[in-house]
């Protein structure tokens, strides 16, 4: 027979039974002393002092039996009190291991820490090293720094001293060249012939001073630019009138290589507020390199788009293109373009230079690509009829 399972017998247990059994005996006794008191007058007597005797036995009996029941009840506490305290030791025990991983992580962290703050040490020496060194160097710096200030107060006063120079040069060549200009152009209308070589070096006399002319005037602009003194004369102009104008006077001088040039301008042409002249001068630059980049019987073709706000002035010729070189270059000061201009004409590249920063200054772009549709390149400037944002000088 299997016993493991049959609970154990309680303390209290052979109490109790005993406690019943004396129960049962005094009861038994109590009714044998009545029997016989019933019989014997003496043993009446005798009854009389033995119940309450019994009667005391049972009382400590029920006393007695009351104790081992608080008894068990305390031993029932206990125990489960053994099994609560059984549980939390493991869990402490649980804990105590945890503990123990904690600490000898700790430990690890802590021999970190240490080399850290070593490392860092060494860093905030050499951080210290080198903040000496940047005072230094700082210190140095000043000195530089106020030397080069006196270098350029000292450069300032050249360059002015230059442009004073500058501007009385230019103010004598420009007299200069105009009278021989003006000088052949008498010579010209006084010859009898147009054949002869004296009438052909007279000519070139003429074309030499004009290009002259020329060249000066583009070197003053860009000697204006480079000191942020190109100044723009503003009004409310019609663009398509200005272009019209121009062009009329550059299909003669195109006409002269066998180049036509075509214009296209829509009927009541934008009003914008810009400053003519300067436009006309991009403009006169645009053509001039048009037609020198343009071969005989070619054409030329001179628009205005308005869209919007914004008008778009284009120059389309049929000449050789830009090669990604020169689309890179096209608008740096003294870069020509690597395609020869078909006249032999001279060619300095500083009108596109020029016309760059004069759409700049009205707050316009200007660009240039290959004509994708055909042979040639196209040059386009874009500005805003609304109102004019005017750019500083750079």
């Amino acid at each position: 027979m299997d016993l493991s399972n049959t609970p154990s017998p309680s303390p209290t247990d052979g109490s109790t039974q005993l406690g019943d059994k004396l129960d049962l005996s005094i009861a038994r006794l109590k009714e044998r002393i009545k029997d016989l008191a019933k019989e014997n007058k003496s043993l009446a007597e005798l009854k009389n002092i033995a119940m309450p005797t019994l009667t005391l036995v049972q009382q400590q009996l029920d006393n007695h039996r009351s104790l081992c029941h608080r008894l068990a009840q305390i031993s029932a506490e206990s125990a489960e009190m053994i099994v609560d305290n059984e549980e939390k030791q493991e869990a402490l025990n649980d804990l105590n291991i945890v503990l123990a991983r904690s600490n000898a992580h700790a430990a690890e962290l802590m021999a970190e820490i240490e080399l850290r703050n070593e490392e860092i040490k060494q860093l905030n020496g050499r951080l210290a090293e080198v903040n000496s060194h940047s005072a230094e160097l700082l210190a140095s710096l000043e000195i530089k720094e106020g030397e080069l200030q006196e270098m350029n107060r000292e450069l300032q006063a050249e360059i002015e001293e230059k442009n004073r120079l500058l501007g009385l040069v230019a103010h004598d060549l420009r007299g200069g060249i105009g009278g021989i200009g003006n000088l052949s152009l008498i010579l010209k209308e006084n010859l009898d012939s147009g054949e002869g070589d004296s009438f052909e070096y007279i000519d070139l006399i003429h074309k030499q001073s004009a290009q002259l002319q020329r060249l000066l005037e583009s070197v003053l602009d860009i000697e204006k630019i480079q000191q942020g003194s190109l100044d723009l004369q503003l009004s409310n102009v019609c663009l398509g009138k200005l272009i019209d104008e121009t062009a009329k006077f550059y299909k003669q001088i195109a006409g002269l290589k066998n180049i036509e040039l075509k214009t296209n301008l829509p009927h009541g042409s934008a009003m914008a507020v810009v400053d003519p002249e300067k436009i006309r001068q991009v403009l006169v630059n645009l053509l001039t390199n048009a037609i020198k980049q343009s071969p005989s019987g070619s054409t030329i073709t001179l628009d205005l788009i308005q869209k919007g706000n914004e008008v778009m002035v284009r120059v389309i010729d049929e000449g050789p293109g830009l090669s990604p070189d020169d689309l890179s270059k096209v608008f740096k000061s003294s870069t020509p373009q690597s395609a020869k201009p078909t006249g032999n004409e001279a060619s300095q590249g500083l009108g596109l230079a020029i016309s760059q920063r004069i759409i700049q200054r009205h707050g316009g772009r200007i660009l240039a690509q290959n004509n994708f549709q055909a042979k040639g390149a196209c040059f386009f400037f874009c500005i805003n009829t609304d109102h004019l944002e005017i750019s500083k000088e750079n």
